[in-house]
């Protein structure tokens, strides 16, 4: 009797061992998609265009920058719209992530972002970012952002070179 509770107890620890990891290792996934969501954003709409990019967004958007006004979804969308039809491009981004944390159908994420355009000027901004997941798929939700540098790429400080975090 006291072999068999042993050998149902090891089982049972191993059980929970084995869930435990594999509810962490999709916990990481989950992550790593939202990271790769937020740091793909700009060249989505380079590459894909504007329906694309459109489609990453959450109907309830919201994005604050600078402490400034806040733009609702259809608000923001048109302005980035007016942009890409000028002809603006992304040619590259890179993101440095801080933390990314899930909470169920939430994700907020905190990183530092860099992007270089096609007319040879960069940005470099502190985010933080609330995805959320609809339908199965991470959308962005909510954004705030604070420039750091807004610029000619050739005239970008050392101190905003960021490098890419490649542990997603």
């Amino acid at each position: 009797m006291y072999q068999l509770t042993r050998k149902y107890l090891a089982s049972t620890i191993s059980c929970l061992l084995l869930l435990l990891t594999i509810s962490v290792h999709a916990e990481q996934d989950q992550r790593n998609t939202v990271r790769t969501l937020q740091r793909n954003v700009a060249m989505t709409l380079a590459e894909q265009g504007f329906e694309a990019y459109r489609e990453l967004f959450h109907p309830d958007y919201e994005n604050w920058a600078n402490g400034g006004r806040l733009l609702k979804r259809k608000e923001f969308l048109d302005a980035v719209k007016t942009w890409f039809e000028a002809g603006n491009r992304a040619i590259s981004t890179t993101m440095q992530s801080v933390s990314t944390e899930i909470f169920g159908d939430i994700a907020l994420s905190r990183y530092t972002l860099r992007e270089d355009f096609n007319n040879d000027e960069s940005f470099v901004g502190y985010f933080t970012s609330v995805s959320k997941k609809e339908k199965g798929q991470w959308k962005l939700f909510r954004t705030s952002f604070t420039v750091l540098y807004r610029g000619a790429t050739d005239a970008l400080p050392k101190e905003f070179e960021i490098q890419e975090y490649k542990g997603f």
